[in-house]
């Protein structure tokens, strides 16, 4: 399960390989890829045991979630932003940031299990 998740967030990033000022396909690409990530909560969550407390597997979602909500909003700004050197840059520097979110959050958290 993890590795399935893993892989959908990996997916994220070919967002990065639209162009920048298509933001209509850019959005699309992400919010579909979220909407599968919470087809996936639901399926995970009939699996899993009814507990009262977050579980790991709550957390890896839930972080996933949260990388997802951003990688939209970096989508939305940088498609708004006019200067196509400050709207590159911006662009470069959030897929190296989320790249170094993917590796902390979950490579090292799959290299646990």
């Amino acid at each position: 399960m993890f590795l399935m998740f893993l892989i959908l967030l990996f997916r994220a990033f070919s967002t990065f390989a639209i162009p920048r000022g298509e933001i209509a396909d850019r959005l699309s690409v992400t919010v579909t890829l979220m909407l599968a990530a919470v087809a996936f909560q639901f399926i995970v969550s009939t699996m899993l045991p009814k507990v009262s407390y977050l579980t790991v597997m709550d957390y890896y979602m839930l972080s996933g979630f949260v990388m997802l909500i951003l990688m939209v909003l970096e989508n939305a700004v940088c498609g708004a932003i006019e200067s196509d050197d400050v709207g590159n840059a911006i662009d470069l520097w959030c897929s190296i940031v989320f790249g170094g979110m993917l590796n902390i959050f979950y490579i090292r958290k799959i290299a646990h299990f």
